[in-house]
């Protein structure tokens, strides 16, 4: 099947029940966008999970479908053995083994500027044609777009073209880069891959400057992790979903409606505490290493030096 032709099934309302691999070398998000379209329609909740389990399970003769939408990401799709078990389940993929049969196979092409542009536009379409340049301009990140729509999109009509003004008129978007750097910080946190591979299409770091505002976000944020996951009462006390209010951080020096956020963050449990140690101690050497020379030449790669360290 072509994206066009999900495309204009989705259009009329029908949610193909066979497996559906999409196949994005790069970029995730058409996919993503797919697949809550798809469960929209179905009116069913969207699981993720790894191919293994979701396979043992409907293999299991006590199985019983759900009304859920699986989706499946994953770098290569290597091999299916029976296509037919795997009913409304999306495989999000970078690359297909030549054994995969394609005709589940959508290839969803690489996302570029006009197609950012274009989501802009037809998400925005009740602010001043002013106000939708200006964003089209300095949303250049697919991501950072749709986290733009999502802000927006609680509000009515009317209310979106004034409080965008606003917004803009105030300032809020002037130094885009430190959003492109906190969603870089964020996304390295995270350990999300994919994420930080296409906020750095867009290069967000170009001078040591940048580099310093991103190490010190790295810093703060994995700082408050650290603190947090090395405190055994804590941890204790998260893990039976304490309120914000049965957390005291007098220990570590920290209210506890900040650990509580911070324990809800995407990147919370991604590292063990071991190697949360190391990254903070590389970030704390950072600076020294900057002002001795003994960081690579070229920013790309003293770039890649600050994620190959925490990443690798």
């Amino acid at each position: 099947m072509k994206l066009e032709a999900l495309k204009k099934a989705l259009q009329q309302g029908n949610v193909p029940e066979n497996l559906i691999i999409f196949k994005c070398p790069s970029c995730a998000f058409v996919a993503e966008q797919y697949s809550k379209e798809m469960a929209k329609i179905l009116n069913y909740e969207i699981r993720s999970d790894e191919l293994d389990s979701v396979i043992e399970d409907r293999n299991n003769a006590f199985y019983m479908p759900y009304p859920e939408l699986v989706v499946v990401k994953c770098d290569k799709l290597d091999f299916i053995k029976d296509y037919s078990i795997l009913n409304h389940v999306v495989i999000i993929t970078k690359d297909v083994s030549d054994v995969i049969n394609t005709s589940y196979v959508i290839p969803v092409p690489e996302i570029e500027d006009w197609m950012v542009k274009d989501y802009i536009c037809s998400n925005f379409q009740n602010i001043s044609k002013e106000d939708s340049e200006f964003f089209q301009k300095v949303l250049s990140d697919i991501y950072r777009a749709d986290l733009e729509v999502q802000r927006y999109s609680a509000f009515s009509e009317a209310e979106q073209y004034t409080i965008v003004s606003k917004a803009i008129r105030d300032g809020l978007y002037n130094d885009l880069i430190d959003f492109a750097l906190t969603d870089l910080g964020n996304a390295i946190k995270a350990k999300n891959l994919e994420k930080v591979q296409e906020i750095l299409r867009h290069n967000p770091v170009k001078t040591d400057q940048d580099l310093l505002s991103l190490i010190g976000l790295l810093r703060t944020g994995f700082k408050g992790i650290w603190s947090i996951r090395l405190s055994t009462n804590i941890m204790k006390k998260l893990k039976v979903g304490a309120f914000v209010t049965d957390v005291d951080g007098a220990t570590i020096g920290m209210e506890g409606k900040k650990i509580y956020a911070i324990s809800r963050s995407e990147g919370f449990m991604s590292f063990p505490v071991p190697k949360l140690t190391q990254i903070l101690m590389f970030l704390n050497s950072y600076n020294k290493n900057l002002i001795t020379g003994n960081l690579p030449d070229t920013m790309e790669d003293k770039l890649n030096y600050v994620i190959i360290n925490i990443l690798g």
